[in-house]
């Protein structure tokens, strides 16, 4: 009887996690791992994040300048990305690109500790940049894999739950960044330089290397696909393939991907003008720094909390009951109201409930939902498109938000005027996303009749599938 109310317990917090649908071996494996993996990879830039910030600091008037710097580094890189791409695998692509980034954090410890007085300073600034390129770089390519590996249903089922990994390794590595800059009087020997924390941060980053082998590519579907097109390999281990330019250029030819473009680039100018209001509304709210930087960290911990929780448990049933495009619009929405809201009282309440909110839902529901996009678009446009939506797209919605703001505040807009504003972009946002979201059930349906070959392929070959070796 007790093993039965176990069995009953554990089989309800699967569903409550994956829905009812039983877990195969190799999912079961495999989310776990992805879990911890992108968990690593958010710790280690949660790590190194004070250490940039501290540098941003002390740069005054030149930050503008490495914001910019950061923008043209990553227009430069894609090229090169796609080119490694092109002659890579999946299961070789991600180990070199966390390996080749590693080794720059070793780099860069072996520079600031070394050079001489006067490059010291160009050093930082170099790392500034860098920094500014890893934290959306490396989870942009870890994502491809998970579009790579997992298909649209599984994504709407297990994304929730590998992206609450990614927000309990950014709780464990802020907190880990914290303990070792300050310790307790009792544990002075915890305590590492700045410097000292990017050899840290490069180990770490090695172990989501050894992580990568245990994510395998959906065991039933992915191999049976294989298996109907006549492929030897699991999907995760053949060449991408494709031009170089093509996959770059794929973003402004495609309406879905464009698409996606408009939904990264809208929520990213909302965030800046709100991060603009929130700025401006506590400074005028709070005069005393302490007070001001209690406030923020108390926020930030209400937000990585429930975003944790919200993850698990409140994603993959919003994606599976409402579908991917209703989900999609619930931050566009939300930001379009308080927006309207911020516009009739501007006041320190209603912008940091508006803030707490509107990042817990990003986080909890329209990240994971907006890498489902991704399941159902060519391997080129997984790894390639996407690295390029992702980083360029985005820092571009950041440069060119910021200049928005700060030529509409020269103009004397106050702040429910520049609200008023923000929530007309919000509404063109709320299109934008219902839009994405039919797009992409069209996508699903002409995929639909390859999902079922491959789904009575698969009894054949799911056997073998899941008892795969890692690769």
């Amino acid at each position: 009887m007790q093993q039965r109310t176990q069995w009953t317990i554990g089989a309800r917090i699967r569903a409550s996690l994956f829905g009812v649908e039983p877990l195969g071996p190799a999912e079961a494996r495999s989310i776990p791992w992805a879990a911890a993996v992108v968990g690593i990879v958010l710790g280690t830039w949660y790590f190194i994040r004070p250490v940039r910030d501290e540098i941003a600091s002390r740069q005054g008037v030149v930050l503008s300048a490495l914001t910019t710097a950061t923008f043209v580094v990553m227009l430069v890189a894609m090229p090169l990305y796609a080119a490694i791409v092109k002659r890579s695998t999946p299961r070789r692509l991600l180990p070199g690109v966390y390996g080749v980034f590693a080794l720059m954090l070793v780099a860069f410890w072996a520079a600031l500790t070394q050079a001489p007085a006067g490059m010291v300073v160009w050093v930082e600034r170099a790392f500034f940049v860098w920094a500014s390129v890893f934290s959306v770089f490396a989870v942009s390519v870890f994502w491809g894999l998970m579009a790579d590996v997992f298909t649209e249903g599984q994504g709407k089922r297990f994304f929730g739950a590998v992206a609450a990994g990614g927000s309990l390794g950014g709780v464990l590595g802020s907190a880990a960044a914290s303990l070792v800059l300050s310790p307790p009087a009792s544990l002075p020997w915890l305590k590492v330089s700045p410097t000292g924390m990017l050899l840290i941060a490069a180990f770490t980053l090695l172990l989501s290397v050894l992580g990568l082998r245990g994510i395998h590519a959906a065991p039933e579907e992915s191999s049976a696909d294989a298996e109907v097109k006549g492929r030897a390999l699991p999907v995760d281990e053949e060449r991408i393939e494709g031009t170089i330019w093509a996959s770059l250029a794929a973003p402004f030819r495609s309406p879905y991907l464009l698409g996606v473009c408009g939904y990264l680039f809208l929520y990213t100018v909302t965030s800046t003008f709100l991060y603009f209001q929130q700025t401006s509304i506590v400074g005028q709210a709070i005069a005393d720094k302490a007070q001001r930087a209690a406030i923020f960290a108390q926020t930030d911990l209400v937000v990585n909390v429930v975003t944790f929780v919200a993850q698990l448990f409140l994603a993959s049933r919003a994606m599976m009951r409402l579908g991917v495009g209703v989900t999609l619009c619930i931050v566009p929405v939300l930001t379009l109201l308080g927006f309207v809201g911020l516009t009739m009282a501007p006041v320190l309440w209603l912008v940091m409930g508006f803030q707490i909110v509107r990042r817990i839902a990003n986080f909890a529901l329209a990240r994971p939902a907006r890498e489902v996009l991704f399941t159902v678009v060519s391997r080129e446009d997984k790894y390639k498109a996407k690295a390029f939506i992702d980083t360029v797209i985005y820092r571009a919605g950041d440069t060119v938000s910021g200049w928005l703001y700060a030529g509409l505040d020269v103009f004397g807009l106050g702040l429910a005027l520049l609200a008023g504003v923000a929530a007309g972009i919000s509404a063109a946002w709320v299109v934008v996303a219902g839009l994405l979201g039919r797009s992409h059930e069209r996508m699903v349906a002409r995929a639909a009749p390859r999902v079922r070959m491959v789904a009575r392929a698969a009894p054949r070959v799911s056997h073998s599938a899941s008892s795969g070796a890692p690769g």
